[in-house]
């Protein structure tokens, strides 16, 4: 979402992206299957004009390839 500090909110995302893809490699996926990354504000699913969508916009996103 848009409240704090956009580098902050940046680095949190990608701990908890980080966090999400060392679970799914300790049930088995390849490390090398995994990309994790955090995108920040540059790109929301849901405007940041309500409590409910800024939750949307504090997302996991994972690809498994």
């Amino acid at each position: 979402d848009n409240i704090g500090n956009e580098k902050a909110n940046l680095w949190y995302g990608q701990q908890r992206a980080n966090n999400v893809k060392k679970y799914l490699i300790s049930q088995g996926i390849a490390q090398n299957r995994i990309k994790a990354l955090s995108k920040g504000e540059s790109t929301p699913i849901a405007p940041n004009d309500s409590e409910e969508n800024r939750a949307k916009n504090r997302r996991i996103e994972i690809t498994v390839n």
